[in-house]
């Protein structure tokens, strides 16, 4: 049934009910916009049955949104939150993107989800080993999808290494390491130098120990200098097959190396392609120190270049030139050598290698 309107134009008074009320009344019962004329303020309690509440777009035709009422046994509160700006409500099936919520794990079942403290089997998912906001531990490479190798001390001054090391140390010019128990901090084996001009101390690795930088080679090595005067040292990848001489040991050969020039006050990373006559050196920002230090080098997919990581920090953005050339050998060097008539030592914790075979 359609309302009627009187349409009598009446106003009415402050005791008097005019027509305009009337009209007023069933406008707002058909559907009328009134809120610029004046909106209706409810300050009573209404009780809706239940689907009775509907909520429809302006116009003829359109679907309506019913609020079904649950067939509960006892009165409850739904409480609408204090909102700190506009939101949506949020509903079990239509996909929405959550925002600010902290969702215990103690107090709700979730699936789909990897929990941070109970132990889960995980389908379909992949995790990237190369990004540095990942940390992925107490995993074992299988051998089919890198090739490695390490090198440590044993109880002896045994120089042999394992994996892709093994049997490819190179006798490096200066004295035999020997065992150095350094109780919290572990084994290392130290390396000490003859007290002669640019005499070494350290490790060196032969071409049985080659990787190549299409293969995504990787080297981390552990290590710690002894003395900071009068001192050079270089560790990483280099194609020499000899130690590194001098401040310009690294010119013109395919090096990609954390060194120290007897002038360096801060641990360099030295870049070379071979046919550069001059190195390129990126300042770490780190100072020579006689701290134990991590140096780790890798060649990321795609085969453009190098990154490099110092004690741990996120690696580097990619080093593209001067660089060694994608397939040139590389081998594993670590040591000091001293500049003057004072023998230098060196400590070595580990060395591991790996490349794609």
């Amino acid at each position: 049934m359609a309302r009627r309107i009187l349409n009598k134009s009446s106003a009415g008074d402050a005791t008097t009910f005019g027509s305009n009320d009337l009209d007023y009344v069933n406008q707002l019962l058909t559907g009328v916009d009134q809120t610029g004329t004046d909106p209706v303020l409810m300050n009573t309690l209404f009780r809706v049955y239940g689907s009775k509440l509907r909520f429809r777009s302006t116009g003829a035709g359109t679907p309506d949104y019913t609020i079904v009422n649950p067939s509960g046994t006892a009165a409850r509160n739904l409480t609408i939150p204090n909102l700190a700006q506009d939101d949506t409500i949020a509903v079990l099936t239509e996909p929405q993107t959550f925002a600010g919520k902290t969702i215990p794990f103690a107090t709700n079942t979730l699936t789909g989800v990897a929990s941070t403290t109970t132990t889960q089997t995980l389908t379909g998912k992949t995790i990237d080993a190369a990004d540095t906001t990942n940390t992925i531990s107490n995993v074992i490479v299988s051998p089919d999808k890198k090739s490695v190798g390490y090198w440590m001390p044993t109880v002896t001054t045994d120089r042999s290494g394992d994996g892709i090391l093994s049997g490819a140390i190179a006798t490096p010019t200066g004295s035999t390491g020997a065992i150095n128990n350094l109780g919290t901090v572990g084994r290392a084996m130290l390396w000490t130098s003859a007290a002669v001009t640019d005499n070494y101390a350290g490790l060196r690795f032969s071409t049985a120990a080659a990787v190549i930088r299409n293969k995504e080679c990787r080297l981390k090595i552990k290590f710690r200098i002894n003395d900071t005067a009068a001192i050079r040292f270089f560790c990483g990848f280099s194609t020499r097959n000899t130690n590194e001489t001098g401040d310009t040991a690294t010119d013109s050969s395919s090096t990609f190396m954390l060194a120290l020039r007897s002038t360096d006050t801060n641990f360099m990373v030295a870049h070379n392609g071979g046919g550069n006559a001059s190195t390129t050196f990126i300042d770490t920002g780190v100072a020579k120190d006689t701290a134990i230090h991590i140096f780790e080098v890798k060649a990321p997919a795609g085969d453009t270049g190098f990154q490099w990581s110092f004690d741990g920090g996120a690696f580097s953005s990619t080093v593209t030139t001067p660089i060694p050339s994608s397939t040139i050998v590389l081998m594993p060097h670590c040591y000091v050598q001293t500049t003057g008539a004072a023998a230098k030592t060196l400590d070595v914790w580990y060395i591991i290698l790996e490349q794609n075979p």
